[in-house]
């Protein structure tokens, strides 16, 4: 579907910068807190949703084309999220399965967060180049990390974690969930490196995250996300030379 030429609000532009801006957060450490990994990163993105409400909020009132986009991805969200908000009124630890714990930061205050912030993405970023903005983003914070993992491999202060590590987990704090997002971020780079208009400077990058990434994966020793890996690049060839 093309959309339709249109002169960009400057608020809907705000927005669109801090919607970019999310896709750094999993840089953020408090390396003097008790949860360092997750703490920070889970404040520092809730405050920056409830901004883009209001401002988003603003944005809809005086411009009705950025209403919210009303599908499938969108029920199956907002179904899982109400699903999730009577489970909490019939927990056993109600205050705890609404606001979650300092080491995890989850629970249901967070999860609608992300329904908000799914919702503002979706009725904000209208062009291919937007996403591929807040996709590229995503890839070269991926490269950071994975970047930071491998100090943990080091004796430097600097890395928290570091010291010689068997299993590194760069900026996420955790093994399995650092391998899940850089597979993620992996996928994401050797699709858009595939793309016949892709850049060659694009494609460097590319070819960077999926480098590093696959072996900051291997470095996780994480076997269900190396063997993942590895059944997805199989997928994926398949897929690939099924369509060419």
């Amino acid at each position: 579907m093309v959309m339709p030429n249109f002169q960009e609000p400057l608020l809907a532009r705000t927005l669109r910068y801090m919607l970019y801006a999310t896709a750094f957060m999993p840089l953020i450490i408090f390396s003097q807190y008790i949860s360092p990994f997750h703490f920070g990163k889970v404040v520092i993105f809730r405050s920056i949703v409830e901004l883009m409400l209001v401002g988003y909020l603003l944005l809809w009132w005086s411009d009705r084309s950025y209403r919210p986009r009303i599908n499938l991805p969108f029920w199956t969200f907002l179904g899982f999220c109400l699903v999730l908000s009577l489970a909490t009124l019939t927990s056993v630890q109600p205050y705890m399965s609404f606001w979650g714990t300092l080491e995890r930061m989850g629970g249901l205050w967070t999860f609608w967060h992300y329904f908000i912030f799914f919702v503002i993405l979706t009725a904000v970023l209208r062009k291919q180049e937007h996403w591929l903005t807040f996709l590229n983003c995503s890839i070269v914070v991926a490269i950071l990390s994975a970047i930071y993992g491998f100090g943990q491999k080091t004796n430097s202060s600097f890395f928290i974690g570091s010291g010689g590590r068997e299993r590194i987990f760069g900026t996420i704090g955790n093994a399995a969930l650092f391998a899940g997002y850089e597979i993620v971020n992996v996928f994401l780079a050797l699709t858009l490196f595939l793309k016949p208009d892709t850049s060659t400077r694009s494609r460097w990058l590319y070819a960077t995250q999926i480098t590093l990434g696959t072996l900051a994966i291997l470095m996780t020793v994480v076997r269900g996300s190396i063997l993942g890996l590895g059944v997805g690049f199989a997928m994926f060839s398949l897929w690939y030379f099924l369509q060419t």
